[in-house]
């Protein structure tokens, strides 16, 4: 198969870490709540961007992290975890928005086979709503959100 050079798909190095963790739940329960206020007041970056991400932990229930940095005050409700990071492909598309989200998965699966590309079962898949959000929506109707596929190549299968 012909190598894919187009660069729809980014690959990024994800450092382990710590990230401040809501615990398993969901939007409107009581520990998603206290994460979000929690995180919507954060003046700490650990770089250009927030970061927040959501995860499904494999099919284990959602979890919402933010990277840990220790100049942080975090509310004893929410945890601190150790995050495994490693490769990920990453792709953007438009939030909630079903044809936009298949267009970025069909690009990504094809950019991974051609470029001998595999997902990483061991670690979590993430996503990531952008900074920019409100000329975004205006734009689209919608903010754009990254979705991050843990990776690695074809032959450490």
């Amino acid at each position: 198969m012909e190598k894919i050079y187009t660069q729809a798909v980014r690959i990024i190095r994800f450092p382990d870490c710590k990230m401040v963790s809501s615990g398993f739940g969901a939007f409107g329960e009581p520990n998603f709540t206290l994460f979000e206020e929690w995180f919507s007041k954060q003046t700490v970056y650990p770089g250009l961007y927030g970061y927040d991400f959501l995860s499904d932990c494999g099919g284990s229930g959602m979890q919402w992290m933010y990277i840990y940095d220790e100049r942080m005050e975090v509310p004893n409700e929410l945890k601190i975890i150790d995050f495994k990071g490693g490769y990920y492909a990453v792709v953007t598309a438009i939030d909630g928005d079903a044809s936009s989200y298949e267009c970025a998965m069909a690009s990504r699966d094809e950019y991974l086979r051609a470029n001998g590309l595999a997902f990483d079962s061991s670690r979590w898949q993430l996503g990531h709503i952008l900074t920019g959000y409100p000329l975004v929506e205006e734009i689209f109707g919608a903010g754009q959100m990254d979705y991050w596929m843990p990776i690695k190549k074809v032959d450490q299968l």
